[in-house]
């Protein structure tokens, strides 16, 4: 259950870090019943963009696709990574020029090889990667950082994933190096797998800071 007070502060933040605005043009790809769907349609409420539903049809025909997504100008993208990677290996060659400015991905791994396709396609974007047992990868035109995983023995999974995101957004808010935020997200999230339960696994910054 998503509480309202959850889902309107998530949506003031996302608006705020990402620079949301009423020129945004949403590609909507996760069913309204799913959790994922918020940011879409909240984010469009709030700024007053444009959401778009796309056809579940197009997601089997890659030209049409391309095609809906530029005749209606989509500029920002929140689809699980196989929906990404579909469009990466079947619809960029010979497709209409689509000029995203947003991408968002979750729910699901995505494969090195299709991120990097996205990232020739639009150059500019900012991408975290969580690789599971191999760690993070962060990647920007400028720089690629890797980090591994603290070994722990693991009690509960549950909070591990929003643990890391909050300790990351928590370092982009305190402006600290990549590579430093992404062992403190790791460090952290690995704390959070020793603990049951949700809110009371994660651990405070002090706590981080001094293990």
């Amino acid at each position: 259950i998503i509480s309202h007070r959850a889902l309107a502060d998530f949506i003031d933040w996302a608006v705020e870090r990402f620079d949301l605005n009423d020129g945004d043009v949403w590609g909507n790809q996760t069913p309204l019943y799913f959790s994922m769907s918020v940011l879409d349609v909240y984010a469009t409420v709030k700024t007053g963009a444009t959401m778009h539903i796309i056809p579940q049809r197009c997601f089997k025909l890659p030209k049409e696709l391309m095609e809906f997504l530029a005749k209606n100008r989509v500029n920002t993208l929140y689809w699980v990574p196989s929906a990404l990677v579909f469009t990466a290996a079947l619809a960029f060659q010979g497709a209409p020029q689509v000029d995203i400015k947003n991408v968002f991905f979750g729910g699901e791994v995505m494969p090195v090889r299709y991120l990097n396709k996205w990232m020739e396609k639009y150059p500019d974007a900012k991408v975290v990667l969580t690789l599971g047992g191999e760690g993070v990868a962060y990647r920007d035109k400028n720089q690629t950082c890797r980090q591994g995983i603290f070994k722990v023995k693991a009690v509960d999974t549950t909070a591990a994933g929003d643990t890391f995101t909050g300790y990351f957004i928590a370092g982009m808010l305190e402006e600290l190096p990549v590579q430093e935020r992404l062992k403190r997200c790791a460090k952290s999230s690995a704390m959070a797998l020793t603990k049951m339960g949700a809110a009371q696994s994660i651990p405070t910054k002090q706590e981080v800071e001094g293990a």
